[in-house]
């Protein structure tokens, strides 16, 4: 599994808003700020305004800014958005079949890794990021760190 590069922009466009503290910004001042081709942005944000995450204004003046706090807005959320729900395999899928039930010896294994992996993305908002907070949570202590 490998989450796209809409995606990326989309998390990217999302920390650019956030650090506004509810100010507004044009998708060509975001895309110009985080290095994103302005031809993708569009889209993105039609995405994101679909969920919730921004809301936007037409006309002289307009721009889109956060619709949603930024300590809740958790990665995952985002990337949901932009990818819709993931699964590691179509049997992990909401309503998914294995084709193999029962006799299955590592769905299980899926299974856990995809819980851990959403789950993380879950574990951290944007919030977490322009603080700081999530950097810090994720650095590895080293050796005899714990």
């Amino acid at each position: 599994m490998q989450l796209t590069s809409r995606t990326e922009y989309a998390v990217r466009a999302m920390i650019d808003l956030a650090r506004l503290a509810g100010d507004q910004a044009t998708a060509r001042e975001i895309a110009k700020r985080q290095e994103i081709p302005p031809k993708f942005l569009p889209q993105i944000m039609v995405d994101l305004s679909r969920a919730g995450l921004v809301q936007g204004t037409r006309g002289s003046g307009g721009g889109v800014r956060l619709a949603v706090d930024p300590a809740k807005v958790t990665i995952r959320r985002i990337v949901d958005a932009i990818e819709g729900p993931m699964a590691l395999y179509n049997c992990l899928e909401d309503g998914g079949v294995c084709k193999r039930q029962g006799r299955c010896e590592v769905q299980h294994i899926w299974a856990w890794a995809q819980s851990r992996f959403l789950s993380a993305l879950d574990d951290f908002t944007l919030e977490d990021i322009i603080t700081g907070d999530a950097k810090r949570r994720t650095q590895d202590p080293g050796p005899g760190g714990s």
